[in-house]
């Protein structure tokens, strides 16, 4: 007997055995069908539509809700995703033990060690004129950034954590500050955002290259 793929509804979700009851297209009656382990819990909802593999139409157990088919009812969270030797995702988090590349440039890679005993964070960012964004992985005592504006200006700071202030290290050529708007470019705690940012103020987008080294945790 051949496979077939078929459309059903489905009526509840079982997260112990990793099953749906769903309603398959032609039929009278729900039946229980084991769910592909890469689909997320809240795209499961009663009333979402799915698309249903079966190798045997006698036997429901043995098939597999391939995902969903069509608008999904309810909002979901995507659970961590662990990619390569990476563990410990939280959900919505991704950790990775490569880089993230795209047509063959890093856009970002962060190496944790196993032991909390510091970070390492590269970052490829764009900013636009007049924005700022976060600092990530200053959540440590102390922590150096090392950043450069693609136009060839590049500058180190140091982070002091919960101190909450910022020392400027290096500057060659005078475009970033340690306050908000203080120059072009500008790395500061923010009291408002509670956090450390990066502002570009040049009046054009620029591009950064950023390295952020921490120290272990407090």
């Amino acid at each position: 007997m051949s496979a077939r793929l078929l459309r059903g509804q489905v009526y509840s979700f079982d997260s112990t055995t990793w099953s749906a009851k769903v309603l398959l297209e032609g039929s009278q009656g729900e039946v229980v069908v084991p769910v592909g382990e890469w689909i997320p819990a809240g795209m499961l909802a009663a009333l979402d539509q799915v698309a249903v593999l079966l190798f045997d139409d006698s036997n429901p157990g043995d098939g597999v809700v391939l995902g969903p088919y069509g608008a999904v009812q309810a909002a979901w969270t995507l659970v961590g995703l662990n990619l390569g030797s990476a563990s410990g995702a939280g959900t919505g988090d991704l950790n990775m033990s490569g880089d993230l590349t795209a047509g063959g440039d890093v856009i970002a890679a962060r190496l944790i060690p196993g032991n909390d005993s510091g970070a390492v964070e590269y970052r490829n960012l764009l900013l636009s004129s007049g924005s700022a964004t976060a600092v990530s992985a200053t959540d440590k005592p102390f922590a150096f950034l090392f950043i450069s504006e693609t136009n060839g200006n590049p500058a180190i700071f140091a982070l002091n954590g919960s101190a909450n202030n910022v020392d400027e290290l290096s500057d060659p050529n005078g475009v970033f500050g340690a306050a908000a708007g203080a120059s072009s470019y500008n790395v500061y705690y923010s009291a408002g955002n509670s956090r450390y940012e990066i502002e570009n103020t040049a009046g054009a987008d620029r591009r950064f290259r950023i390295m952020v080294l921490t120290t272990a945790s407090a």
